[in-house]
């Protein structure tokens, strides 16, 4: 929410358009691009208002998206990208092949990049509540260079598509 905010506050202070898209599996909030006096408030309460709730489907929201916007423009996408990496850029490339500017802020926390358990630990996902139990063994042995390996996908899917990748540590300012 802080970037997303601190994105639409510096894209208005340059008189640019700003709206704002918050999805989860559908579109939950919508706000057109505009440059009308108000519109940095109405967009930064939209903020304000997205929760995590449910997991993320990026296809159907992008697919909406390419059909409310016209004009070409800069599209941030801020999510942790817990998704495949191909099916992610199969939703992203219409918005690139039409002239957007796709920047990819991929946000994690610094445990899910080097999780540090030592034992069997549960683990809950925030937005579906599913939880899988896993051991410390397999953290130890596996999960970072599965997670580097995830990181790499989806900045070689970006890459093929002229978008940026930007990796967000959630712990650094």
């Amino acid at each position: 929410q802080y970037l997303a905010a601190c994105l639409a506050y510096l894209a208005s202070r340059q008189h640019d358009a700003i709206g704002c898209i918050v999805f989860d599996e559908e579109v939950c909030d919508y706000r057109p691009p505009t440059t009308r006096s108000g519109n940095l408030m109405a967009v930064l309460h939209t903020i304000d208002r997205a929760t995590a709730a449910h997991g993320t489907n990026l296809d159907k929201p992008f697919r909406q998206f390419a059909g409310l916007t016209s004009h070409r423009g800069m599209v941030a996408v801020i999510s942790d990208f817990y998704c495949d990496a191909e099916q992610m850029i199969a939703s992203v490339r219409p918005l690139a092949f039409r002239g957007q500017d796709i920047v990819l802020f991929h946000l994690l926390d610094p445990g899910e990049i080097n999780l540090k358990f030592d034992e069997a630990t549960l683990l809950e996902d925030a937005e579906t509540g599913n939880a899988v139990e896993v051991s410390g063994k397999f953290i130890r042995e596996g999960y970072s260079a599965r997670m580097q390996q995830h990181i790499d996908a989806i900045r070689k899917a970006a890459a093929g598509v002229g978008a940026d990748h930007v990796l967000v540590n959630t712990d650094e300012p």
